[in-house]
């Protein structure tokens, strides 16, 4: 896609469109700017800033955002409520999760607290990171800002599930993207990650993107790579692949049980 100077760029949802998987990881605690190369470097396509079941401030939101515009990533933010769906995209943000979504009223309020009118209700500011902070005219700025920000819907309850079609089918909506932990545990199979209701839900999910247009995330399984691949080969393409904080721990982890057990030779003794 050719883009000017009115149009923000977010690389992820080109390669979405695209049809092509992208990759992402959840911050939950490093939120230095220097995160954003980092993962930038190691291959990622995304980031997504967990305000769900993090204590990450609105500054430093800001700055990871505005260092992923720099950097050419997207920055999603996963928002613990619609209220701070405005103010995280102002802040630099290509798009926001909306976890438990269950109703398709749920999606047409976060799709009016992300859009500017006429799309939705979204308050104007006067200059986004978007555009380097430059005096954009309002009537470019703001159909671009709207055409380029993504609505994602997390799918994690039954009830969810059962609404699926009246969720996929709102016009505004980018993804639907599977939250495996949550789901089984409203469930009531919290952990069983092999149970054939979530494979069902995966397949229910698929099949609902394919039928609306949209493209089809999957979270909390990377335990389970085989589940993932036959679920991308059905058609999903976004997948969240950790955290940062098991990215790190991991890592850790993996030096110490190479170091750990490295056998010192006998001391040298002396016969004088």
């Amino acid at each position: 896609m050719q883009r000017d100077e009115f149009t923000p760029s977010n690389s992820l949802k080109d390669k979405l469109d695209r049809q092509e998987v992208g990759l992402c990881i959840a911050i939950r605690l490093f939120t230095h700017p220097d995160m954003v190369l980092i993962a930038k470097a190691a291959g990622l396509d995304a980031i997504y800033i967990d305000l769900e079941h993090g204590s990450i401030s609105p500054d430093a939101v800001r700055q990871v955002a505005v260092t992923a515009i720099a950097a050419n990533i997207a920055c999603l933010v996963r928002v613990p409520s619609l209220d701070d769906i405005s103010r995280v995209l102002d802040a630099g943000a290509s798009g926001v999760i909306c976890p438990g979504i269950e109703t398709a009223e749920e999606v047409h309020a976060a799709i009016a607290a992300a859009k500017f009118p006429p799309q939705g209700n979204r308050g104007v500011a006067a200059t986004f990171p978007h555009f380097g902070y430059r005096p954009i005219p309002a009537s470019q700025s703001l159909p671009a800002m709207n055409a380029s920000s993504m609505i994602i819907a997390q799918i994690e309850s039954a009830k969810g599930l059962a609404n699926l079609d009246a969720i996929a089918s709102v016009r505004g909506l980018d993804m639907l993207f599977v939250g495996a932990n949550d789901l089984l545990a409203d469930l009531g199979l919290a952990g069983d990650f092999d149970h054939p209701k979530l494979n069902d839900a995966f397949l229910s999910v698929i099949a609902a993107c394919k039928q609306h247009n949209l493209t089809c995330g999957i979270g909390g399984l990377t335990s389970r790579p085989q589940m993932i691949a036959k679920f991308v080969s059905l058609g999903a393409n976004f997948i969240s692949i950790g955290n940062d904080i098991s990215f790190l721990t991991n890592s850790i982890r993996s030096g110490v049980e190479k170091f750990s057990n490295l056998e010192k030779s006998s001391p040298i003794v002396s016969n004088q």
